[in-house]
């Protein structure tokens, strides 16, 4: 029997289909992180309500900084 094993894919990256949890500690208090296909919600540990964020608006968040801080070009 012979087994053939693919080479592993450089910069392989898993897709995001399903909901993946996990607990961070933020200030020694523990927080349940989920990350899903369509938003990221971060909630106190043992609640139901957190914080939600649509994945286009984090993007639109970061995209506002990022112009923040951009160097304003001279006027001519």
């Amino acid at each position: 029997m012979t087994v053939c094993l693919a080479a592993p894919k450089e910069n392989h990256v898993t897709k995001l289909d399903k909901p993946l949890r996990r607990e961070i500690e933020i200030d020694s208090r523990p927080y349940t992180l989920l990350l899903g296909p369509y938003k990221l919600k971060l909630t106190p540990k043992g609640r139901r309500q957190g914080i939600e964020v649509p994945w286009p608006a984090l993007l639109a968040i970061t995209e506002r900084e990022q112009t923040k801080l951009a160097p304003v070009a001279p006027l001519a």
